[in-house]
């Protein structure tokens, strides 16, 4: 499967709610939950929904439980700069901080790039705030 996704340029978000989305509806050690249900992004729907978020919904009457898209595809309200401030380096958390947001991302090396540190400022920003 890591084949197909790589091959056509499918990646996956990560999801809110329940881990699985799917339940054999049996009972005790017969009982079984898998992931079978996922929806993908490539590259281009990332970028154009950049802050689209899946929802595993609770399920009712189905053996699977329902996944919302969510996309909101308009430009943010306040479109603040934020700019580095050397007080973030003495942060002992600064450090975690900027690694976790440059973890794997998608695109051209220059957006790449440009959305990383554009990460790492939001997150110390935000880090600063609380």
């Amino acid at each position: 499967m890591k084949e197909f996704k790589t091959n056509n340029d499918y990646h996956d978000i990560g999801f809110n709610g329940p881990k699985y989305t799917w339940c054999n509806n049996k009972e005790g050690l017969a009982r079984i939950w898998e992931r079978l249900d996922r929806i993908w992004l490539n590259s281009k729907s990332l970028i154009e929904f950049s802050n689209a978020v899946i929802k595993h919904l609770p399920r009712i009457s189905s053996d699977h439980y329902p996944i919302l898209l969510q996309i909101d595809n308009k430009k943010q309200q306040n479109n603040r700069e934020i700019r580095f401030e050397n007080l973030w380096c003495s942060y002992e958390a600064a450090r975690g901080i900027i690694a976790k947001s440059l973890r794997k991302d998608f695109g051209s090396l220059n957006e790449i790039l440009q959305r990383k540190i554009k990460r790492s400022l939001k997150n110390l920003f935000f880090f600063e705030q609380k």
